[in-house]
């Protein structure tokens, strides 16, 4: 069983939109426009481009291109699992929105990514690239489509999303001749020379075998099987004659108490859109009783059978105080309604399990670390769909990040599949990933395994 209502389909350029099967209401709910579930056409990346290089990063310039198969507005469009010659980066997604026609090839807007050579354990991937000048780039495309209101609840979600793999080799772009490209692969060489300088001083692999990523990232990735989970929130909307069941995936992650921790939207997901909340509010849909139930299970592609919070197999104690920001929602007339903010100091969510399983939580980075004002080194995780439906694979994305009032501001957006996420220091947790930009820091008293504020299905204690 999978949380996600979204799947990926094997073909490397070819996407597919799938309904759960009927019977999961009282009544079954009409179907999306069948034009969804043809994908979203074809994604060609035109080239790739160095566009500047130091001795700390290198800036790479990818030009992309995508045909569509219908005409249909795309938002928050992100490359997530992007690899040149295998070699992990991150990519900044597309925040504005991007409307497609069918058929004619739209050109995006240039993405830029950035290398951060001290995450790196070898730059060969990089200098390949430049001998080469080509390089075989993989990873997937993800968007979240702009639909209406009865789309979006005829494909059970606040925000339904396509995801689409690609694998093609492309044209590097380096340097405008030949001896700007013999300067670049010197200056890669003296890079290479600094990051064998620095692992031998680090000791030895502990007989692993030398990667692309840095330990670091390499240690997170492993710790990830033990300590995420993923986070099915689902509740009801009804009208007149249809019940449909809506569902928001979030991550969850363990502390070493043995409690996970995730947002505090994964509790009642409906007041943190403003469009569900509105209509809503405005009664064109009534709220089901008796939600939201969730799901849990281990993040990744291992099958396992979900925990379920309406079965009691774990319950929920509530910390800290969302905050509700007044918004008028503009339709015929105008309605008025409290939007609870994603990003709320201190406002998450513990799960809490019958008895404590003997894997290890993540642990905590020490008060000196949390005391810092910039973390030039932190990481968070999303979980990234694969081939033909097959689960999720968890991804690492090391960014920067600096303290923003009571809060953790990224200095690069991350998108929604992170929400949840712990952000990680390589002392330890740091935190909590709310929205696209920022962060929480644990409560103390659930860091320190203090007295509950909440429990149960919202119960105070």
């Amino acid at each position: 069983m999978r949380l996600s209502a979204i799947r990926s389909l094997a073909p490397a350029l070819s996407a597919t939109l799938f309904l759960l099967p009927a019977g999961l209401s009282a009544q079954t709910p009409p179907a999306a426009d069948p034009g969804l579930a043809t994908g979203v056409g074809q994604i060609l990346v035109r080239s790739v481009r160095f566009t500047d290089v130091d001795t700390s990063r290198l800036r790479i310039a990818v030009d992309l291109t995508l045909t569509p198969t219908r005409s249909l507005t795309v938002q928050d469009l992100r490359l997530s699992g992007l690899r040149f010659n295998g070699l992990p980066i991150f990519a900044d997604p597309y925040t504005d929105p991007i409307p497609l026609v069918k058929g004619e090839p739209a050109t995006l807007p240039p993405l830029v990514v950035t290398v951060n050579f001290r995450d790196l354990k070898s730059v060969a991937p990089l200098r390949d690239m430049v001998s080469d000048q080509k390089a075989h780039v993989t990873g997937t495309v993800v968007a979240d489509l702009k639909v209406s209101f009865l789309e979006k609840l005829a494909l059970r979600s606040e925000h339904p999303r396509i995801s689409q793999n690609f694998a093609q080799d492309v044209p590097i772009v380096a340097g405008d001749s030949p001896m700007q490209r013999q300067a670049l692969l010197a200056a890669l060489s003296a890079v290479q020379m600094g990051l064998d300088a620095s692992q031998s001083l680090g000791g030895s692999l502990g007989g692993r075998i030398p990667g692309l990523e840095s330990d670091w990232v390499a240690g997170l990735a492993d710790k990830a099987h033990d300590s995420l989970f993923e986070v099915e929130s689902t509740y009801s909307l009804a009208d007149k004659t249809n019940t449909y069941p809506i569902a928001v995936d979030q991550i969850a992650f363990r502390l070493p108490s043995g409690k996970l921790v995730t947002t505090s939207e994964a509790s009642s997901p409906w007041q943190y859109d403003s469009e569900f909340l509105g209509k809503i509010k405005d009664g064109e849909a009534k709220l089901v009783p008796g939600g939201p139930d969730m799901h849990l299970m281990p993040a990744g592609p291992a099958a396992a059978t979900p925990l379920v919070l309406s079965h009691s197999d774990f319950s929920i104690e509530k910390y800290g105080e969302p905050i509700a920001d007044s918004v008028i929602v503009e339709k015929k007339g105008s309605t008025k309604i409290k939007l609870l903010r994603r990003a709320s100091p201190y406002a998450v969510c513990a799960l809490v399990l019958p008895s404590t399983s003997p894997a290890p939580g993540l642990p905590l980075a020490p008060a000196s670390v949390q005391q810092q004002d910039v973390w030039t080194r932190v990481a968070v995780f999303r979980l990234v769909e694969n081939p033909a439906g097959t689960g999720r694979t968890v991804e690492v994305v090391q960014l920067t990040a600096h303290r923003q009032g009571k809060g953790i501001h990224f200095d690069q957006p991350v998108d929604a599949s992170a929400f949840g996420s712990p952000i990680v220091t390589p002392e330890g947790v740091l935190g909590m990933v709310q929205d696209e930009q920022d962060g929480t820091f644990l409560p103390p008293e659930l860091a320190s395994a203090g007295p509950m504020v909440q429990s149960g299905h919202g119960g105070t204690r």
